[in-house]
């Protein structure tokens, strides 16, 4: 049997590295909340789910996600009722968890070859 490099990880965004406060896209650390893809990366304006928004998850919802994973800081927490009916609405496959939970779950995601799109939280005033 013959073995080949998995070369996507090179050119797609992974996440190598995170802690509580920052997380690391192919080696580069990120301190600030970010919305990541496999082939986008924006700062992201949300620091906790209480300031979660449906004007906030629009460009999230603008790269076409499969799967959207919000990461809610070190806490595993729901945004409000309103966002919920409009990913159901939208038919959008989606799961909320603590931000380090959807790091690993994004990176195993993208080797799969999903369309996934990460909203990740980093609350460091909380």
């Amino acid at each position: 049997m013959k073995f080949t490099e998995d070369l996507s990880t090179k050119t797609l965004n992974t996440i190598t590295g995170y802690g509580k406060d920052y997380f690391a896209i192919r080696e580069h650390k990120v301190t600030t909340s970010h919305i990541v893809a496999p082939k986008h990366l924006e700062n992201w304006p949300v620091h906790d789910i209480s300031e979660l928004t449906l004007e906030l998850i629009s460009p999230l919802l603008s790269l076409s996600p499969e799967i959207l994973i919000f990461g809610t800081g070190e806490k595993h927490q729901f945004p409000d009722k309103e966002i919920l009916k409009l990913l159901i609405r939208k038919r959008i496959c989606y799961e909320f968890m603590d931000t380090m939970a959807a790091c690993r779950t994004y990176n195993i995601l993208v080797g799969e070859g999903r369309l996934v799109v990460a909203g990740l939280m980093l609350n460091l005033n909380a």
